[in-house]
């Protein structure tokens, strides 16, 4: 499934400015598709937001470091993930 960015933000439960300014912050880690100049994100996306959003609410709050530590894990997971996909794909 893909989503707009105010799909996102409704799906990750997040006010839009929020989720426009973790886009921004974390944009390293996210990858959307874009047609007719309008972005689309991933259910994929959507964890990732979550991730962030949980680990900012945190007490005490996580760093900004911290989170992109997780998020390159979590985006290699994800990665890996894809390529066992494919793999499996051409199997059948």
């Amino acid at each position: 499934m893909y989503y707009t960015k105010s799909q996102l933000a409704k799906e990750c439960n997040m006010p839009e400015s929020t989720l426009h300014d973790r886009l921004e912050d974390f944009c390293e880690f996210f990858f959307p598709l874009i047609e007719n100049n309008q972005s689309y994100y991933t259910n994929r996306d959507c964890h990732k937001l979550r991730i962030i959003q949980g680990m900012r609410k945190a007490k005490p709050a996580h760093s900004t470091n911290e989170i992109r530590k997780v998020l390159k894990e979590i985006t290699e997971d994800f990665r890996k993930l894809d390529e066992l996909d494919r793999f499996l794909n051409k199997l059948k």
